[in-house]
C-alpha cells in the first residue's frame, strides 16, 4: 500500500511541476506487451513517455545514458519484466 501511495505522489508531483526535462532510459531489452485498448504491441516505456508528454514535460528517450545528465531534472529507468532464464 505504501509503495502505491508513493507512486501516486511521484506522478502528482510531476503534474504540478512546470515542463521538466525528463530522460527515460529504456533498459528492458526490447520487452513489449499487447495493448488491447490500442490493438497493437508496444514497449514498456511507451505509456510512461505518453503520460509525461501529455503532462507537458519534454521527454527524451534513449537506450543508453547521455554523457551528461545535467540537462535533465528527472530520470526514469524502465526495466520491464525481462527474465534472462
Amino acid at each position: 500500500m505504501k509503495k502505491r501511495f508513493s507512486l501516486v505522489l511521484v506522478f502528482m508531483a510531476l503534474q504540478w511541476a512546470s515542463a521538466a526535462q525528463v530522460f527515460v532510459l529504456d533498459r528492458d531489452n526490447g520487452a513489449s506487451f499487447y495493448s488491447s485498448s490500442r490493438n497493437q504491441y508496444e514497449g514498456c516505456e511507451d505509456g510512461l513517455v505518453q503520460v509525461l508528454t501529455q503532462l507537458g514535460h519534454q521527454v527524451t528517450l534513449g537506450s543508453s545514458l547521455p554523457e551528461s545528465l545535467s540537462n535533465y531534472e528527472i530520470l526514469f529507468v524502465t526495466l520491464g519484466f525481462y527474465c534472462p532464464s
